[in-house]
């Protein structure tokens, strides 16, 4: 069942079971990834082991430069949550020049922490690989329209 945990102009965060949604409306920042780090350890207490997947969609305003404190704040998450999660899928559909640097910049430190991990430009497309993943739960697969609704209710 699709859960809202929190929504204010800065961001939204919400879960489907094994599945962890934040939805980014202000610029990346660290404070930002200190609140998705929270709901992932807290969502691991229900989740088996390599069993969470997280999807970040990039919604509306200009996604600005992604600082070096915040590259390495993005990587220290997925290191240290590497044994927890299954997959990160981030998306970001803005097509100038700061979009495509910041696609970039999450691929690099997606690939930097060795984790399985993807940058798109479409929620759907995001949704359909993660839960196209091998051993994601059944019945995240069965309620994908619903967090596709969900996603884009809050903006994206």
């Amino acid at each position: 069942m699709w859960t809202l945990l929190t929504d204010d102009a800065r961001a939204a965060f919400g879960r489907h079971g094994s599945l962890v949604v934040a939805v980014l409306r202000a610029p990346l920042d660290v404070p930002f990834f200190d609140d998705l780090d929270a709901l992932i350890a807290e969502v691991s207490a229900d989740v088996p082991a390599a069993g969470i997947s997280v999807l970040l969609v990039r919604a509306g305003a200009s996604p600005g430069a992604m600082s070096g404190e915040v590259r390495e704040r993005t990587t220290r998450l997925l290191r240290q949550h590497a044994a927890r999660l299954r997959a990160f899928a981030y998306v970001n559909g803005g097509a100038g020049l700061k979009a495509k640097l910041l696609r970039g910049a999450m691929n690099a430190a997606l690939m930097a922490s060795g984790f399985t991990g993807k940058v798109f430009t479409d929620v759907d497309d995001a949704l359909h690989w993660l839960v196209g993943l091998s051993g994601q739960p059944p019945e995240l697969r069965a309620a994908t329209a619903d967090v596709r609704g969900a996603v884009r209710g809050l903006g994206a």
